[in-house]
């Protein structure tokens, strides 16, 4: 049986191989190479669902194996923003003294475009998946410990906090079993929606070629290398990324809805 190869490198518009790729041997191709000719860009139908690509390589396994990247890194960003955020936010709500510093850098962070800063940390460190991750956590947990903090403002003032300081009652004490728990709803929103923007982000900077090498599959590369044949026969080389990165995103933003709605039971009707 036909096993796809595990390298992704050969996903151009062209087929380009060595020699020793081709496998030639003195009577000419082996057969082995017939077959995997014989693969190429073959449209959608059984076995192949999403047919192959210029590599025979199947769509399906790569489509999916792009997927398991993408959330991945969807994943990653979103926990590493929300430990990050919490942990600033909390200490920028709470602690009075850092209001005006934590302020200021996330003035700064904040103004800065996160395309300049993905695009930048590409150049400067190796392009990759920890790169991505690192890149969209910098520009990200600002955006988390902001909400945090202004969470924090609302209610560290309520009696039943004045209570428990005057009662003698620890910072950490206060934070854990006072303040956190009342925003587990909130933050698990916020991780929601993160998810998606950043798919969203790792699909945009690998589309325009500064993301993921080709090496590594991932919804980015496939949507870069569909375009190519947007016009030719072989769209659906496009499509079916397209269709599986709109689903994503929207099933998470229905998951971040439900969680809003279980936050603040004054949205339902």
């Amino acid at each position: 049986m036909y096993t796809f190869p595990e390298d992704y490198t050969n996903q151009g518009t062209e087929l380009f191989v060595l020699k020793d790729q081709l496998n030639i041997t003195p009577d000419g191709l082996s057969a082995t190479t017939k077959t995997e000719a014989k693969l190429r860009l073959l449209p959608g139908d059984a076995p192949f669902l999403f047919g192959t690509n210029n590599a025979g390589q199947d769509m399906w396994s790569m489509v999916w194996s792009g997927t398991r990247t993408s959330l991945y890194i969807g994943f990653m960003v979103a926990m590493l923003e929300a430990i990050i955020g919490i942990f600033i936010g909390v200490l920028w709500g709470y602690v009075r003294r850092l209001d005006r510093l934590l302020t200021e850098i996330y003035n700064v962070i904040n103004n800065i475009p996160t395309t300049i800063v993905l695009i930048m940390f590409t150049y400067i460190m190796r392009p990759g998946i920890q790169t991505l991750i690192f890149s969209m956590t910098i520009t990200g947990w600002v955006s988390m410990a902001r909400f945090v903090r202004n969470q924090i403002v609302i209610i560290r003032d309520r009696d039943y906090n004045l209570a428990s300081r005057c009662l003698g009652s620890s910072t950490f004490r206060i934070i854990t079993r006072n303040l956190l728990p009342y925003l587990v709803s909130v933050i698990m929103l916020r991780m929601a929606l993160a998810i998606p923007g950043a798919i969203g982000s790792e699909v945009f900077i690998t589309y325009i070629g500064l993301g993921l090498p080709v090496s590594i599959p991932s919804l980015g590369n496939l949507i870069n290398v569909g375009r190519k044949l947007v016009t030719t026969s072989y769209a659906y080389q496009l499509i079916f990324p397209t269709i599986i990165l709109s689903i994503v995103t929207i099933s998470f933003y229905i998951i971040g809805n439900a969680f809003a709605d279980a936050a603040d039971p004054r949205n339902h009707v």
